[in-house]
């Protein structure tokens, strides 16, 4: 991946972390501002979602659709989470960024990237004990677990399951807005990294999934917290059979 592919990754990480309806243009300014820079046009943006939005892992929530823009003159694609309607998109008649723009902006009005380097830690039993797991939410710090990178995200797998069975992972984020299932219980499954699952498998208590959910590269599955419930509470995740099922810890 190129930098300037890095770069798009992370601004529209930061909208998908926030479940924002989007378009290019949306994210290509959001781009402009932070780095008071053009290097990255809207049609870089245009071409990396089109390219990514049925392939990258981080956009496995979201859809696209065409919407009307500029007073209808012109469409472009809306990229929205699948539980959230066309209709609450409002920004239909910005414009992307130009150089003088840019140039109106002082250093000190250019927006931070939010992302941190908060770290997190899972807790990993023995391979093939897959049964349950517990999201336990503990830090003050702002950023998205699903943000994390792997390795941050796995230790050495010598600290037990207080349960003795199963994977514990542990988040450092007080506002954890997906839950990860674990890649253990999903093979327990059978489902395979890349693979759509039935999400009939997963029992939650309100709303959908999306029809399209997928298994990330490294096997977990990752769903929206609000579909589960108990707020920010621990929670278990637990097979039985080939079912997952969620019970506050």
């Amino acid at each position: 991946m190129c930098p300037k592919d890095d770069t798009i990754r992370e601004a529209v990480q930061e909208f998908v972390t926030a479940e924002k309806l989007f378009t290019s243009v949306d994210i290509g300014n959001a781009i402009k501002k932070t780095t008071l820079k053009m290097d990255i046009r809207n049609r870089d943006v245009r071409d990396w979602l089109r390219s990514n939005i049925g392939k990258d892992s981080m956009l496995q929530d979201y859809v696209s659709e065409p919407i009307d823009v500029n007073g209808g003159n012109r469409v472009a694609m809306l990229y929205r989470p699948h539980w959230k309607d066309a209709g609450d998109y409002l920004d239909r008649d910005q414009r992307a960024f130009s150089p003088s723009d840019l140039s109106a902006l002082s250093p000190a009005s250019a927006s931070p990237s939010p992302i941190s380097s908060s770290t997190a830690t899972a807790v990993l039993s023995k391979p093939g004990t897959a049964g349950s797991a517990s999201v336990v939410s503990t830090d003050t710090d702002r950023k998205d677990d699903s943000q994390l990178p792997l390795p941050d995200l796995l230790d050495d797998g010598t600290h037990p399951n207080i349960s003795g069975t199963g994977v514990r992972l542990v988040r450092k984020s007080r506002y954890v807005r997906r839950i990860q299932i674990p890649g253990d219980i999903t093979k327990a499954i059978g489902w395979k990294p890349g693979q759509t699952v039935d999400p009939t498998k997963i029992k939650i208590h309100s709303g959908k999934l999306n029809p399209n959910l997928k298994v990330w590269y490294d096997g977990r599955v990752s769903i929206p917290r609000k579909v589960v419930g108990y707020g920010v509470d621990p929670i278990n995740i637990i097979l039985k059979g080939d079912e997952i099922f969620f019970e506050k810890a």
